[in-house]
C-alpha cells in the first residue's frame, strides 16, 4: 500500500509538471497569435495536488481537474478589443475595417463597436472613413 502511495504522489507530480509545460505553452501561443481560433477554447489545465495526508483512494478522484476561465478572468489572454487594437497598432500604415473583418472573423457591428470605442478613448487614430492607424 505504501508503494502505491509513493506511485501515486510521482505520477501526480509528473502531471503537475506536464500541465503547468502545457498551460505556458497554451499562454504564449495565445499571446503570439492573432488568429482567432486561440480564443475559442479558453480552458487552463490544472493539477489539484491535494492534502498529502488525504487517502490514496480520495486523491485519485480529484487529482486533475480542467477549469474553463471566464472572459474576465483569463490570465494572459488578450480580449477581443485588445487584439483589435494591437492589430492595428501593428501596421505601419494603419488597417482599414475589410482587413480586421477578414484576420478576425468578427462582424461588422463588433469591429465597429470595438473601433469606435478605442477611437474616443484615444488608442488609435481615424486617418480616413475606416482607416485606423496607431497614435
Amino acid at each position: 500500500m505504501q508503494n502505491v502511495n509513493e506511485e501515486m504522489l510521482e505520477i501526480r507530480d509528473m502531471l503537475s509538471s506536464v500541465l503547468q509545460r502545457v498551460n505556458n505553452l497554451l499562454e504564449t501561443s495565445v499571446e503570439l497569435s492573432d488568429e482567432p481560433a486561440a480564443k475559442d477554447n479558453p480552458v487552463a489545465l490544472t493539477v489539484d495536488p491535494g492534502d498529502q495526508d488525504m487517502p490514496a483512494d480520495d486523491k485519485a478522484e480529484d487529482k486533475l481537474s480542467v477549469a474553463k476561465t471566464s472572459k474576465k478572468g483569463r490570465s494572459g489572454k488578450l480580449t477581443d478589443s485588445q487584439r483589435v487594437i494591437r492589430m492595428i497598432k501593428r501596421a505601419p500604415d494603419g488597417l482599414d475595417v475589410n482587413t480586421i473583418k477578414r484576420r478576425t472573423k468578427f462582424d461588422d457591428k463588433k469591429i465597429s463597436n470595438i473601433v469606435h470605442r478605442a477611437y474616443k478613448s484615444g488608442k488609435i487614430n481615424r486617418i480616413g472613413r475606416g482607416i485606423y492607424t496607431r497614435p
